[in-house]
């Protein structure tokens, strides 16, 4: 625990430094990923690799996921240079 106020000042400005990196590197203009494709790729058999077919189109909102199931989701996406 910090005893003497010039600590405080440098952990506080140590704070303020990583916190406006952080904000520096935050994208507000977002694009909403649309094309998402899912499978379920079994029950009771614990986590998978992906399967190779199956993919069915899904819409964001609707339910999916169950006890004990592993369902893979996926779709393409093009990251700004």
């Amino acid at each position: 625990m910090m005893q003497f106020s010039p600590e405080r000042d440098i952990v506080s400005k140590q704070i303020e430094n990583r916190l406006s990196e952080i904000k520096d590197a935050i994208l507000y203009d977002v694009t909403p990923i649309e094309g998402w494709k899912t499978v379920v790729s079994g029950q009771g058999l614990g986590v998978e690799p992906a399967p190779e077919s199956g993919w069915t189109p899904y819409e964001i909102g609707t339910p999916w996921g169950g006890p004990d199931t592993c369902q893979w989701f996926r779709a393409s996406v093009q990251v700004p240079s």
